[in-house]
C-alpha cells in the first residue's frame, strides 16, 4: 500500500519532465537552381544561444526571422522557438547545410546539434521559378508591383489651396 502512495506522490513531479529538442527542417530536399529554399530550426524547452551555420553554398535571401511561442496547460510549460531562412543556392550538384549549434548557457553537457543536410540542386536552363514560401503578406495588403504615384486623382486635379493663418491667443 505505501509503494502504490509514494508512487501516486511521485507521479506529478514524473510527469513535469519537459523533453527539449533541437531539430532542422526544410521544405524540400533538392531544387531548381534560382529558387527559394526554406530551412527553420526549432528549438523546444531549451535555453540557450542560437548559432546559425555558415550556409557557404547558400546565399541567404532572408533570415533569421524569428518566432516564439509559450503555453502553459495544467501547469506544464511549453517554450518553442523557431529561426527560419530563405536561402538560394550558388551552385549546381550536392549543396550541404552545415550543423547548427545551440550553447546552453550553464551546462556544456547540454549542448545541442542539428544535423547538416544534403540539398540537391539541378541545373534550371528553361529558367522556372517556383513560388516562395516566404509567406501571404504581400496578397494581404498590397498588390504588387506597387504604383509608385500616390496621389490621388482629386489632388492631382485640384488647384492649390491657400492655406489658414492659425493665430495665438
Amino acid at each position: 500500500m505505501k509503494k502504490i502512495l509514494y508512487l501516486l506522490l511521485l507521479m506529478p513531479v514524473l510527469m513535469k519532465a519537459q523533453v527539449s529538442s533541437f531539430s532542422v527542417e526544410v521544405d524540400k530536399d533538392s531544387i531548381l537552381m534560382g529558387n527559394t529554399l526554406k530551412v527553420t530550426y526549432v528549438l523546444k524547452n531549451v535555453d540557450g544561444k542560437f548559432e546559425a551555420p555558415d550556409f557557404k553554398d547558400f546565399m541567404v535571401v532572408s533570415g533569421p526571422n524569428t518566432s516564439s511561442s509559450m503555453y502553459s496547460v495544467n501547469g506544464n510549460t511549453t517554450k518553442s522557438t523557431s529561426y527560419t531562412y530563405f536561402i538560394k543556392p550558388n551552385k549546381e550538384g550536392d549543396c550541404f547545410i552545415e550543423e547548427a549549434y545551440l550553447i546552453h548557457r550553464n551546462d556544456e553537457s547540454k549542448n545541442m546539434t542539428a544535423d547538416a543536410i544534403k540539398i540537391k540542386v539541378l541545373p534550371n536552363p528553361g529558367g522556372v521559378i517556383e513560388p516562395n514560401n516566404q509567406g501571404n503578406s504581400q496578397s494581404l495588403f498590397f498588390s504588387w508591383p506597387m504604383e509608385t504615384d500616390r496621389t490621388l486623382p482629386a489632388e492631382k486635379e485640384s488647384p492649390a489651396k491657400p492655406k489658414r493663418k492659425i493665430k495665438r491667443i
